[in-house]
């Protein structure tokens, strides 16, 4: 990715921590799944997210940390902290939703390009929206 005057270039290790992060999330969101198929074992769904989001969590650890959508979210957080509560709770709790239902509505293959391009079409559509505000 080139890097542009408006986007600042942030330190790898940094990036590298919001991976960290990100796929903390997933895996953490698998292992909710885990319990809450184990209280409904006769839905398979559960099983389902679970398997998807261990693949997804594995292969995040693949995806470079400078990737677009990474950088990305380094950049709107750093706008976030700088004033705009409401778009980083909003794009949290989007984010929570999409792990949420990762694998469970409709099968899921644990492709991180596909995850993060929803993960960076949620954050432009919260950008936007706030740009509007």
């Amino acid at each position: 990715m080139r890097k542009t005057s408006s986007q600042p270039h942030f330190p790898l290790q940094r990036l590298e921590e919001l991976k960290q992060l990100l796929q903390f999330d997933v895996e953490g969101t698998a292992e909710w799944r885990r319990r809450t198929a184990a209280r409904y074992p006769e839905d398979h769904r559960n099983r389902r997210s679970v398997e998807a989001l261990g693949k997804l969590a594995e292969r995040l650890r693949d995806v470079p940390a400078d990737h677009r959508t990474i950088q990305a979210i380094a950049h709107s957080y750093d706008g976030f902290a700088n004033g705009n509560e409401f778009a980083h709770e909003e794009f949290d709790r989007q984010q929570r939703q999409l792990l949420s239902r990762y694998g469970f509505d409709s099968p899921e293959d644990g492709d991180p390009e596909q995850f993060l391009k929803r993960l960076g079409d949620i954050l432009a559509d919260v950008t936007r929206a706030e740009a509007a505000e």
